[in-house]
């Protein structure tokens, strides 16, 4: 497989996995909360109430450090696409580097709002745990791969270097 479609086929598994699961939260070994990468960023997913067990849709503020990272993996998808993929393969790198550390950063930012919230306190008695699902480590091996393929790949020789202009003929 060449670098351009290593690169490309890295990214769009990157966006999948924002579509998996990415934290898992738990009172007293019950589920309470289940979330994916892009519901996290959007802020609105499904809680369990772990007394009687009845789901209910929480809203909480949008993650917009999650929401940089998906926005930089769908924006790169295309980049990758182009013809001119070995020309933009650097710029994909850094924002799948980007990516990364927007999405650790984002997803320490819900577990601390989630786990801390004075309304989880006082429902659940303190008792939550969390849990780093396997979503998320597909997304970040993904932006890692994307990274190190695109920051390693040799950026497009000109026709002429600087070095070689042609002397004027004055």
């Amino acid at each position: 497989m060449n670098r351009p479609a290593f690169l490309r086929s890295a990214m769009v598994v990157a966006l999948i996995g924002f579509f998996l699961p990415w934290l898992l939260v738990q009172c007293s070994g019950q589920t309470v909360l289940e979330a994916n990468g892009f519901a996290l960023a959007a802020g609105q997913f499904d809680a369990r109430d772990p007394i009687n067990g009845s789901v209910q849709h929480q809203s909480a503020p949008p993650n917009l450090l999650i929401a940089a990272a998906l926005a930089l993996v769908v924006i790169g998808i295309p980049i990758t696409s182009r013809s001119a993929v070995r020309k933009y393969a650097r710029r994909v790198g850094w924002m799948a580097a980007s990516a990364i550390a927007c999405s650790a950063l984002g997803l320490n930012a819900s577990i601390r709002s989630l786990l801390t919230s004075p309304q989880a306190a006082r429902a659940t008695g303190g008792l939550l745990s969390h849990k780093i699902e396997w979503g998320f480590g597909i997304t970040i091996l993904a932006l890692l791969a994307a990274s190190l393929v695109g920051l390693a790949t040799p950026a497009p020789a000109n026709e002429q270097s600087t070095k070689e202009k042609a002397p004027d003929a004055t």
